[in-house]
């Protein structure tokens, strides 16, 4: 599968399951009509395009991108 230009895209995004706040990534495939929004929490939950609520992370924030 080729990706397109500028994908996959690292986000922040908050589990509507748990509320972690984890790092995700959109991919969007030329094959495909739309990117792909779905990522699974380490809680197990699978968070997909409807519930994706991503979140700004501050460069004063610990957090760091970390791809699964």
């Amino acid at each position: 599968m080729i990706e397109i230009t500028g994908y996959p895209k690292a986000v922040f995004i908050r589990c509507p399951n748990c509320e972690t706040v984890q790092a995700a990534e959109i991919h969007f495939y030329i094959e495909d009509p739309f990117p792909s929004y779905v990522h699974e929490c380490s809680c197990g939950y699978f968070i997909l395009e409807s519930e994706w609520e991503e979140i700004e992370i501050d460069s004063s924030s610990e957090a760091k991108y970390e791809p699964a």
